[in-house]
């Protein structure tokens, strides 16, 4: 008795079929699992998803001006440090300016002291 390459074909088809119809019966009973573990959670929590479905748009409402406050915040911290920075930098060109006008101030200070060292020890030398 001979095993035919139709009948061979055959069994290994129907051994394909038989592995995939219990994959697939177990991952059905798996879905009917979750999807019986979804309907508890929501029966449980049906108040709470109706309170906060109706709450929903008076938050949406809340959030939106809360960020149009921190929104105007930040623009008016935003001036804020632009005039700052605008006072230090005219600060540091003042303190600049007054650094080189008291350089000058001591240049011609110490030129005036050496020309009346000068007069002095010419004078004291006659």
């Amino acid at each position: 008795m001979y095993i035919s390459l139709n009948d061979l074909g055959l069994f290994i088809v129907f051994c394909v079929v038989l592995i995939g119809g219990v994959f697939f019966t177990i991952a059905i009973f798996n879905l009917n699992k979750l999807i019986k573990k979804l309907n508890i959670l929501l029966d449980k929590n049906s108040t709470n998803l109706d309170n906060t479905m109706i709450h929903l748009p008076q938050l949406i409402t809340n959030t939106n001006d809360a960020m149009k406050t921190v929104k105007s915040g930040f623009e008016k911290v935003q001036c804020t440090i632009d005039e700052i920075e605008e006072t230090i930098a005219e600060t540091v060109v003042a303190v600049s300016e007054k650094a080189d006008n008291i350089g000058i101030y001591y240049n011609t200070f110490t030129d005036l002291v050496k020309i009346f060292a000068d007069m002095f020890v010419k004078s004291a030398k006659k």
